[in-house]
């Protein structure tokens, strides 16, 4: 799957850091695949949160949160917490 800005929502917003959600229609490994989030490069700040919800099996959702590491000329770089 790919990156789809409709399923990137803000849950809070403070002082330059925001929380992000984001519901991936397809499995974790596709929104932790480089230059996955680059299409949001314009909207990121190394240090937002980024919840994701995803199929982690068997169609069970599950969620995992990811730091913005880097945006850097448009690529996105997270990193798994």
């Amino acid at each position: 799957m790919s990156f789809d800005s409709k399923d990137l929502s803000v849950l809070a917003y403070s002082n330059g850091f925001t929380l992000w959600h984001y519901r991936c229609r397809g499995i974790f490994a596709d929104a932790e695949a480089a230059g996955f989030f680059d299409g949001a490069a314009n909207i990121f700040n190394p240090g937002d949160l980024l919840f994701t919800s995803a199929d982690s099996g068997g169609g069970a959702r599950s969620t995992s949160i990811y730091c913005v590491a880097s945006v850097d000329g448009g690529r996105i770089g997270i990193g798994k917490i």
